[in-house]
């Protein structure tokens, strides 16, 4: 009894505080969010919160809470907790919900010691009109430059005159994924991996089967990541880092991903055996997302040829009439009558002799036609694209011998 009548005066102090902090509020606009903005304005009023912190030690989740330390992802995001702080944080909250969600969300969150962080990637090349959810906790969002958080380097220039730098690829989308993380409090300061690799490679690699699924060049520019979740009481910043590789080659355009295309071949990749197959797969996403980036004729079609090799010698030893090997089986995987598999036979012989050339004499065949050229290497990576697309809808690569016999599509054992 006695401590419902305590949780009851609590709430009224939580209430009081918040009804004085919204009539404070005044049109100016916050530096980082609102949250952010009135939890400051809360910590500079300690004639509105002090009242809150007595009742707050009262509670033993709040009480070690105000104790600890706070933590993301590095030791620059991190936060040394008082009373103070987690007051304020009651406050500001409870202008935007009641106070007992205020109270009870934090009460949970202390006693999970779990929250949700965000690892974001900026990419261009697609681009969406709204948020897609792709996959749990998954998204492309538009891009918005007001979304930037400080200290992104990735993003065009503008000069004087509406100049822009051509160089950099403009950004198209963020690419973001929303995961919990624990711990949250720790009673010492400790030193976090900043990086989880884990995620950042995940990430990397949605983007080549967007590459793969667009049938267009997706390059993730930078990646920042932070702890995103309402309940925590206070402000973690954020951690962005770059790749060599991310930023390396142009994106000319941004084309609209089709989302029910892209949430389905996303599936299917999930559903995709991650044993030494997958690895293979993998490679050959992101060898082709390269080979769609690539500014001369002779490194596509290197790379191009390289994707070839790695899908259709899956699992073989012998390197003798490579080409012809090439050439069958990616005829057999792609087409069910003659002329088709004639078709692609002719045109995988036309893409690997073309990479056989960049290799062996540095360039393409001496006088060729440029316009030529890119069109036979785009026609290329649309065959390119399409092979994965049917392997990754299979759900493995096919026993060759098997497929080339005529005896079906059967899995590799």
């Amino acid at each position: 009894m006695a401590e419902g009548i305590r949780e009851a005066r609590f709430l009224e102090v939580i209430r009081l505080a918040s009804s004085k902090l919204a009539e404070r509020r005044d049109s100016q606009p916050a530096h980082h969010s609102v949250t952010t903005g009135l939890r400051i304005r809360a910590q500079q009023s300690p004639e509105i919160i002090a009242p809150l912190i007595e009742h707050l030690l009262a509670i033993p989740e709040l009480k070690k809470m105000s104790s600890s330390w706070m933590y993301g992802f590095s030791r620059r995001s991190q936060l040394q907790m008082n009373s103070t702080l987690i007051a304020a944080h009651l406050a500001s909250r409870s202008t935007g919900i009641p106070a007992e969600s205020a109270l009870q969300e934090l009460i949970d969150l202390a006693r999970s010691n779990s929250a949700t962080a965000r690892l974001t990637a900026l990419v261009a090349g697609v681009r969406v009109d709204e948020p897609l959810a792709l996959a749990d906790g998954l998204q492309i969002l538009p891009f918005r430059y007001d979304q930037l958080p400080a200290g992104v380097t990735s993003v065009r220039s503008r000069f004087p005159g509406g100049v822009v730098d051509k160089i950099t690829p403009e950004p198209s989308g963020f690419l973001v994924w929303d995961f919990p993380y624990s711990p949250v409090f720790e009673t010492a300061s400790v030193n976090p991996d900043p990086f989880p690799e884990d995620k950042v490679d995940r990430l990397t690699s949605v983007a080549n089967q967007l590459s793969v699924v667009s049938d267009h060049e997706v390059a993730v520019l930078e990646m920042w990541i932070t702890a995103n979740d309402d309940r925590l009481p206070g402000d973690l910043g954020w951690v962005t880092f770059r790749h060599p590789s991310w930023g390396s080659g142009p994106v000319f355009e941004a084309v609209h991903l089709d989302h029910e295309g892209a949430i389905e071949f996303l599936k299917q990749c999930d559903r995709f055996d991650r044993g030494k197959e997958w690895d293979t797969l993998e490679l050959a996403m992101s060898r082709f997302n390269t080979s769609r980036r690539s500014v001369g004729a002779e490194d596509r079609a290197i790379d191009l040829g390289t994707v070839l090799e790695i899908l259709l010698m899956h699992r073989g030893s012998e390197n003798t009439e490579m080409t012809f090997k090439l050439s069958t089986r990616g005829a057999w995987a792609l087409e069910e009558t003659f002329g088709g598999r004639t078709q692609v036979f002719e045109q995988i012989r036309d893409l690997y002799a073309k990479r056989s050339q960049a290799v062996h004499q540095g360039r393409l065949k001496a006088g060729g036609d440029p316009l030529e050229e890119f069109q036979t290497l785009e026609a290329g990576s649309l065959l390119v694209a399409r092979l994965i697309r049917e392997i990754v809808a299979r759900g493995g690569f096919p026993d060759w011998k098997t497929l080339v016999l005529g005896g079906g599509w059967k899995p590799a054992s």
